[in-house]
């Protein structure tokens, strides 16, 4: 995401002419000029970040805890939540900043700027990656359950979770390290340096086909061949189980289309489309319901599976460490779920 300094003239004479800056560092358009929309978009947004800070850090450190302490890590099911929840938390960790940003200024300092800027797109990369590697791994399970044991092994896992790690910090990185902090008439901001028209444009649109459109479709693929294949047989518990992956996408895309909606239209005004004022609103809207998906996943996976509900109110807790050696009936167990997915 880059930052564009422009002039928005609000009549056609020279000295109405107002400057604004944008960044987008955290996902977000803001207009740093004085007028309505900027005294609404940093109250809605300050006071949003903070809830969802506090919903996020509660449902996903509950999550992490339930997940290293009651279930067995040796299954690919609980490793990539895990993973899942980890990228929410490196999300959930750059919401502070934003809130304070949004309320004030930036009051953080040059290397803070870096850290939220990377932990924003860090969490939000990974995140989506180990969404789309999590379908693909209930469509293997699934659909291809006689090959499955040979495809869903540790060794696969820990290659794919290394890969998916090494392409959302190549893809973060660049975006942390050209961050930097200015302090213009509006106070200090913490945004993107100078980039030419090109490289502005070729970042929004690697985030959205890459990041966003890509994922999705391999998702909608791979949820259109789990229906089919679920819609005949009775296992109910492998629908409870694929009915809940299915909400957790479905949330997403409902969290982060509109957010890819607005940012594709933002990328037409750096070509000339004057409809930059109407967009003000939106950014502001759009953005904070992406951050919401941040205390989505963590409250469908305590509320919508029973294992995390019943943690929660303290009726399992005599459960064996992760890492502890199974015994042979425990070890027959697992091979079983391993097979059948459920």
């Amino acid at each position: 995401m880059d930052c564009e300094t422009t002039t928005l003239p609000f009549s056609n004479t020279s000295e109405n002419a107002t400057e604004y800056s944008y960044y987008d560092y955290d996902g977000d358009l803001v207009i740093m000029g004085k007028n309505e929309s900027q005294t609404f978009g940093g109250t809605f947004s300050g006071v949003l970040y903070s809830l969802v800070f506090c919903l996020s850090l509660t449902g996903n450190t509950f999550l992490l805890w339930a997940l290293l302490r009651h279930e067995d890590l040796r299954k690919t099911t609980n490793l990539f939540l895990l993973q899942l929840t980890i990228s929410d938390l490196l999300l959930t960790s750059s919401l502070p900043f934003w809130a304070v940003y949004h309320l004030h200024e930036w009051v953080f300092g040059a290397l803070a700027c870096h850290f939220a800027v990377g932990a924003f797109f860090l969490g939000f990369y990974s995140y989506m990656l180990f969404l789309t590697a999590m379908t693909v791994d209930r469509y293997i399970a699934v659909v291809h359950a006689l090959s499955a044991m040979r495809a869903r092994t540790l060794r696969c896992f820990k290659l794919t979770s290394a890969m998916l790690w090494a392409i959302s910090v190549a893809a973060s990185v660049p975006e942390a390290f050209f961050s930097q902090t200015r302090v213009s008439h509006d106070g200090t901001l913490c945004e993107a340096s100078s980039r030419p028209l090109a490289w502005e444009l070729l970042g929004y649109y690697l985030q959205i086909l890459l990041f966003f459109l890509l994922p999705f479709t391999v998702i909608l693929f791979c949820y259109a061949r789990i229906w089919a294949t679920i819609s005949r047989c009775r296992s109910g518990k492998r629908h409870r189980v694929v009915r809940l992956i299915f909400f957790i996408v479905a949330v997403f895309f409902v969290c982060w289309a509109p957010y890819n909606i607005v940012l594709f239209l933002s990328s037409l005004t750096l070509l000339g489309w004057d409809a930059l004022q109407s967009l003000e609103y939106a950014y502001y809207v759009c953005h904070s319901l992406a951050y919401c998906h941040c205390f989505l996943n963590p409250a469908f996976h305590i509320f919508g599976g029973g294992k995390f509900w019943k943690y929660l109110s303290g009726r399992r807790l005599s459960i064996r460490s992760p890492w502890s050696q199974p015994s042979q009936s425990s070890g027959h167990r697992a091979s079983t779920s391993h097979h059948t997915y459920v």
